[in-house]
């Protein structure tokens, strides 16, 4: 199946009671290793179904602004934003979510760094979403000073947000742009569906 050049399918078994299903699929045109990999969770109350997924930023591209190295030192500010929108039902039981990690340098040369990608989540075949009821997410932060820290994202989440956590690196020896930056986003997605027979 082709996605685009943005999308990564996230494969996943889901957990339904005692039993299990399991999805899969590969991405045609994907970046990096083509695919990205999450476990998801579901859990059943009434008609509400709550799912969580883990999203793994990483790596995080150059965006052709300033250099390749996130430069952090004492006295100097970094930008980071942590975005998560779009979400929506897709035909063979997907939802889709298009999330954005980037980093921006606040001084010296300015470099930006940017993970931009539609992430696709299986649900179970037997559900019809009626609503996706999770808010969506677009948080700033600034980090100051030297740098080289997995750093948890400051957020207002609760239950309502599609986004549980977050963590953050934005910095570290070598080129930022292999690897040293990265995030990892827990999505918890709350979605209102009639269960088929």
């Amino acid at each position: 199946m082709k996605f685009g050049k943005n999308c990564w399918l996230l494969l996943a078994s889901i957990g339904i009671g005692t039993g299990s299903a399991a999805c899969g699929g590969t991405v045609d045109g994907a970046p990096g290793s083509e695919q990205e990999t999450a476990s998801v969770e579901a859990e059943l109350i009434g008609s509400l179904r709550e799912i969580r997924a883990q999203v793994n930023a990483n790596p995080v591209p150059w965006t052709g602004v300033g250099d390749r190295d996130v430069t952090t030192r004492d006295g100097r500010s970094t930008n980071v934003k942590v975005q998560v929108s779009e979400l929506r039902v897709q035909p063979g039981n997907y939802i889709t979510a298009h999330v954005v990690y980037q980093i921006d340098e606040s001084n010296y040369d300015y470099t930006q760094l940017r993970w931009d990608n539609y992430v696709w989540i299986p649900i179970d075949p037997t559900w019809t979403v009626n609503q996706i009821l999770s808010t969506e997410v677009n948080g700033t932060a600034t980090f100051w000073n030297k740098n080289w820290n997995t750093n948890p994202f400051p957020g207002n989440y609760n239950t309502n947000t599609c986004v549980e956590s977050a963590v953050v690196k934005f910095d570290g020896s070598g080129r930022d742009d292999q690897g040293n930056a990265n995030a990892v986003i827990n999505l918890h997605l709350r979605l209102d569906v009639t269960e088929q027979p």
